[in-house]
C-alpha cells in the first residue's frame, strides 16, 4: 500500500482464498489422471504444473509422485521439410539481409526480408505453389513490423532450425541512459527520443513493466478483489441515450425456425449507443432484445470518486488524458476500459467518450475498478510510465531485486500482431496451406482500447485482432508452438477460413482470449436485404460461406489468462461451424473456458477437454458457456434442404462428452446452455458441481449418461434447473445420469414453467423428459420437485407424488456411495 493510503484499506477489496471443499481432493486427483492420460507426453514440469493448480499439494496434502517428477519434457518438434523445397535460413545475430543470401552458411538477419526473397524466387520461378520453408535459428527474432503474408506466401512453413526453439518477438530493444528522477520513490528516467514514439507495453528482460496505476497491482498474479477499489465507493455519471435504426427480419424466415419459443427474429440495432462499436451494429441495440437481465445497451460518462470517500492525487491534464480506468460491469459479466479526456480535480471525476465497447451488455453504472498510466501514481516497483510528449520513459527500479537499473534491459512492444495470413474473399484468393510449428511467439501491446465489434447475439464484444491472425485462409496450421506473454488475443481466425488446425501449442500469460473465431454474414438479398448491413458483412445469411468452418482444435495446454480483460475465454467462437475441440487442458482464467456467442449451424464436437479453475474473477457463467439469441441460415453441406428457399435454420446437434469439467469459484455451472442455446447433446462426462440448465427458449438438450459429482445449480445443489417450455418437436431430456448431491434436503428437479394442479398436462410442465436416473445424497432421502416460477411459493412435490404424474420414471434414490465406487465411475466415464 503506498504511504499516506493506509487509511483508505476498508475502502479497497482484500482477497480470500477460494472455500476449498475436501470432497473436491479425490475427483481432483482423477482430473491430474486425465490430464496424464491426455498430456503426458509434455513432461514433469507441465504435470507438476497441473498438480499444483488443482491444490493437491496444498490443499489435499497428496505427495507428487516421484517416478513422475523425473519425467522428460518431448521438446518441440520442428516442421518437416518437402521434397523439393525452396529452404531459407534466418539468423538474428548472424545474418544479413542483402540479395543472395538465405543458405544455412549465410542466413538472412530478418524473417520480413526472407519472406520478400522467397515472393521473388518463386515469381522468378513461375512457381508460386512450390513449397518453401523458412529454418529459424535460436534465440531472439525482433520483429519491427508485422510480417504480412498474402496469398503469394501460400504453401510457406516457419519452423524451427534445430532443437533450440527460436522466439520471434515483438519486442524492440531500448537503448537507454538512466538518471535518478527522485531518489525517494525509486523512480529513473531515461530519452527515447529517436527510438520510438510511443510504449504501449514494456518488457524489462523477459518479464512484463506495468503501467503506472491505483490501486498498485501486478496483473499477471493479482486476482479480485485484491487490486480493485471496492463497488460503492464512486458515482457515475449519467449515460448518453441516442436512438438506434432498429431492423427486424420477420418474414420469410419465422415458419423456417419452427422449433423456437423465443428468439426466432433475426433483429439487430444500428447506430445510437452502438455507435461505439465497429461496425456499429448490435443486437442489444435493437427494440426486441431479450434474455436474462436483458436491458437496452448503455453506458456511464463520466465517474465521481467522493473525496470524503478516498481522495485522489490531483493529476495534470496531461497525466490525465494518458489515464485509463479497468472496470466491472455490475454482476461481473464483463470488464470495460475507459480512455480518460479529462480530470476534474476539485471533484475528482473523470470523464471519457472513449471506451466500453469491450463486452455488449451495458450498464448505467459500473462496479469495481483501477486506474492506470497516470504519472502521479509512479510509486510501486516495476511501474512505469511513458512521457508522449517528451519521449521520456519513467521506471521504479525494485530495489530488494539486486540488480541495478543499468543491469536490466528494456524492450518496447508496440506490435498487435506478429504474423498476419490475409487473403482476398472476393478474389477467390486465400492463404493456403502455410504453417507455424515448433517456435515461440511472445510480446505484443494490449488492444483493450482498440476498435471492438459485437459477433452475435451473444454477450460479448471483441476485436478482430490477434497475435498471430489469420482471415481468408485453407489448411493453415499452428502446431507445437509456445505462445507467452501477448498482451491481446493469441490466435484469431476471421471470415473464411477452411481446414484450419491449432494443435499441441502451449499458451500461457495470455492478456485477452487464447484463440477465437468470428466469421462474417449478409443481410437477405432482393426485398429482404439492407444495405447497410451488406456494407458491414453482418445478418442472417451464412449462405456464402465466409466463416470458420471445421476448425480443429487439439491436445493444447492453456494456463493463466485475462490479465487485462475479463470477458475472454481459452477458445471462443461466433459464426463458426463445425468446430472440433479435443484433448486440451485449460485452467486458471477468469471467465469460461470454451464460450460459443451463437448456435451459428451448430455440428461442434467437444470431446476429451480438462478445465478447471474457471470464472475465478466472474460470476454466472461455466466451464462452458453459450448463447442463441439470433437465427441465421447456415447450410450443412451442398444438399441441405430447404424451405420456403432456405436451408434449415435449426443448427445441427452440438455434441459435448467424455470431458472432464469443473464448476468452481464464481461459476453456477458446468455446463451453462444460456439463452436460447438449443440442440446439444451432454453425455459421458464428469461435470463437478454442475447440473443441466434450460431457460429462455432454449430446448432440444439431452443430457445423458453423466455424473453430475457433487451438483450446483446457482448454489442451491439441483440436478435439474429448467424453465423450457414444452413447443411442437421440442425435447429436452436428462436420462440415465448419476446425480450425487452434496447434502441433504436439496431439491432435485426444479421446473419454473410448471403450473400446479395441471401436471396431467405435459404442455404446462417442461419440455423435460426424464427417467432412469440415479440420485443419491448422504442421508439417501427421496427425491424433490419444486413447481413453479418463484422458488419461496413453488408446490413442491416428493418423490412418489412426481412419478404419480408418470414423470421420471425408472428413477431410484439412494445414499451416496464411497468415494471410491464415485471414483471408479468417474475412471470409467473417463477410460482411466
Amino acid at each position: 500500500m503506498r504511504a499516506g493510503y493506509a487509511a483508505l484499506c476498508c475502502l479497497l477489496a482484500s482477497a480470500d482464498a477460494q472455500d476449498f471443499d475436501q470432497n473436491n481432493c479425490p475427483p481432483y486427483l482423477e482430473a491430474y489422471n486425465y490430464a496424464k492420460q491426455l498430456q503426458g507426453w509434455r513432461g514433469a514440469a507441465t504435470l507438476k504444473q497441473t498438480w499444483d493448480a488443482l491444490g493437491l499439494t496444498t490443499e489435499c496434502g497428496y505427495t507428487f509422485p516421484d517416478d513422475e517428477a523425473s519425467l522428460p519434457m518431448r521438446p518441440p518438434r520442428g516442421a518437416d521439410i518437402p521434397p523439393n523445397a525452396l529452404v531459407m535460413y534466418v539468423d538474428a545475430e548472424l545474418g544479413a539481409d542483402s540479395p543472395g543470401r538465405g543458405a544455412a552458411a549465410s542466413p538472412f538477419r530478418t524473417l520480413n526480408a526472407t519472406v520478400m526473397e522467397i515472393r521473388r524466387v518463386r515469381r522468378e520461378q513461375n512457381a508460386m505453389s512450390r513449397p518453401a520453408v523458412v529454418l529459424l535459428a535460436g534465440g531472439m527474432h525482433r520483429l519491427a513490423d508485422t510480417l504480412a503474408l498474402t496469398d503469394e506466401d501460400s504453401y510457406l512453413t516457419i519452423t524451427a532450425a534445430d532443437d533450440k526453439a527460436p522466439v520471434i518477438s515483438g519486442a524492440q530493444t531500448l537503448t537507454t541512459k538512466w538518471e535518478v528522477h527522485d531518489r525517494e520513490k525509486g523512480i529513473y528516467k531515461t530519452s527515447l527520443k529517436g527510438q520510438v514514439n510511443e510504449v504501449k507495453a514494456l518488457r524489462v528482460g523477459q518479464a512484463r513493466g506495468f503501467a503506472a496505476a491505483y490501486p498498485n497491482r501486478n496483473p499477471e498474479l493479482t486476482l479480485f478483489p485484491d487490486g480493485w477499489v471496492k463497488d460503492g465507493v464512486s458515482s457515475w455519471g449519467r449515460p448518453n441515450q441516442r436512438t438506434a435504426t432498429y431492423l427486424t427480419l420477420d418474414k420469410p424466415i419465422d415458419p423456417v425456425v419452427a422449433d423456437k419459443t423465443m428468439y426466432s427474429h433475426y433483429t439487430v440495432g444500428i447506430g445510437g449507443n452502438c455507435d461505439i462499436f465497429s461496425p456499429p451494429v448490435s443486437y442489444w441495440c435493437s427494440d426486441k432484445f431479450a434474455g436474462g437481465a436483458a436491458s437496452p445497451f448503455t453506458l456511464p460518462t463520466s465517474m465521481t470518486v467522493p473525496r470524503s470517500s478516498l481522495p485522489l492525487k490531483n493529476y495534470t491534464a496531461q497525466s490525465a488524458r494518458e489515464g485509463r480506468m479497468h472496470v466491472w460491469r455490475p454482476s461481473h459479466w464483463a470488464s470495460w476500459w475507459f480512455q480518460f479526456d479529462q480530470f476534474d480535480a476539485e471533484e475528482q471525476k473523470f470523464s471519457w467518450t472513449k471506451g466500453g465497447f469491450q463486452g455488449a451488455r451495458g450498464s448505467k453504472k459500473g462496479a469495481e475498478w483501477y486506474i492506470e498510466n497516470l504519472f502521479e501514481e509512479l510509486d510501486d516497483a516495476n511501474e512505469f510510465y511513458f512521457d508522449n510528449a517528451t519521449k521520456d520513459l519513467y521506471y521504479v527500479l525494485n530495489a530488494t531485486a539486486g540488480a541495478g537499473i543499468d543491469d536490466l534491459h528494456f524492450s518496447a512492444v508496440n506490435l498487435f500482431t506478429l504474423i498476419s495470413h490475409v487473403g482476398d474473399f472476393n478474389s477467390k484468393k486465400p492463404v493456403k496451406n502455410v504453417t507455424i510449428q515448433g517456435v515461440t511467439i511472445r510480446d505484443t501491446a494490449m488492444t483493450v482500447l482498440e476498435p471492438h465489434g459485437v459477433p452475435s447475439g451473444g454477450d460479448w464484444a471483441l476485436e478482430r485482432m490477434g497475435a498471430v491472425f489469420y482471415e481468408t485462409t485453407e489448411n493453415c496450421r499452428f502446431v507445437g508452438n509456445n505462445m507467452t506473454k501477448v498482451d491481446g488475443n493469441g490466435v484469431f481466425i476471421s471470415g473464411y477460413a477452411r481446414g484450419f488446425y491449432a494443435g499441441k501449442n502451449e499458451f500461457s500469460w495470455i492478456g485477452a482470449t487464447v484463440m477465437a473465431a468470428w466469421g462474417y454474414t449478409a443481410p437477405l438479398g432482393g426485398d429482404h436485404g439492407d444495405s447497410v448491413l451488406a456494407q458491414y458483412k453482418v445478418g442472417v445469411d451464412g449462405r456464402a460461406g465466409e466463416h470458420p468452418r471445421d476448425c480443429v482444435i487439439e491436445d493444447n495446454y492453456i494456463r493463466e489468462l485475462g490479465h487485462f480483460i475479463k470477458q475472454c475465454s481459452p477458445w471462443f467462437q461466433a459464426k463458426t461451424y463445425g468446430t472440433v475441440l479435443r484433448r486440451n487442458i485449460g485452467f486458471n482464467m477468469p471467465r469460461a473456458g470454451f464460450n460459443f456467442n451463437d448456435g451459428f449451424g451448430g455440428g461442434a464436437e467437444i470431446v476429451n477437454n480438462l478445465l478447471f479453475n474457471t470464472c475465478r474473477e466472474s460470476g454466472d457463467h461455466a466451464a462452458f458457456n453459450s448463447w442463441d439469441r439470433q437465427p441465421f441460415i447456415v447450410p450443412y453441406d451442398s444438399d441441405s434442404a430447404e424451405t420456403n428457399g432456405f436451408p434449415p435454420m435449426d443448427p445441427q446437434y452440438t455434441r459435448i462428452h467424455h470431458n472432464f469439467l469443473v464448476g468452481s469459484y464464481g461459476a453456477i455451472n458446468t455446463v451453462d446452455n444460456d439463452d436460447g442455446s438449443s440442440f446439444y447433446e451432454i453425455d459421458h462426462n464428469v461435470l463437478m458441481r454442475g447440473g443441466h440448465k434450460s431457460n429462455f427458449g432454449g430446448h432440444n438438450k439431452l443430457s445423458h449418461h453423466n455424473i453430475n459429482l457433487y451438483t450446483m445449480m446457482w448454489d442451491d445443489g439441483c440436478c435439474v434447473r429448467d424453465e423450457s417450455l414444452n413447443v411442437p418437436s421440442a425435447r429436452d431430456s436428462y436420462h440415465d445420469n448419476h446425480c450425487v448431491q452434496e447434502h441433504d434436503g436439496t431439491v432435485m428437479y426444479w421446473f419454473k414453467q410448471c403450473v400446479p394442479g395441471q401436471l396431467h398436462n405435459a404442455s404446462v410442465t417442461s419440455t423435460l423428459h426424464s427417467y432412469n436416473n440415479t440420485i443419491s445424497n448422504p442421508a439417501g432421502k427421496n427425491f424433490t420437485v419444486l413447481c413453479g416460477n418463484d422458488k419461496d411459493t413453488a408446490t413442491q412435490y416428493s418423490e412418489s407424488e412426481w412419478q404419480k404424474f408418470g414423470f421420471d420414471l425408472g428413477t431410484v434414490t439412494g445414499k451416496n456411495p464411497s468415494v471410491d465406487e464415485l471414483m471408479q465411475e468417474v475412471r470409467d466415464i473417463l477410460g482411466l
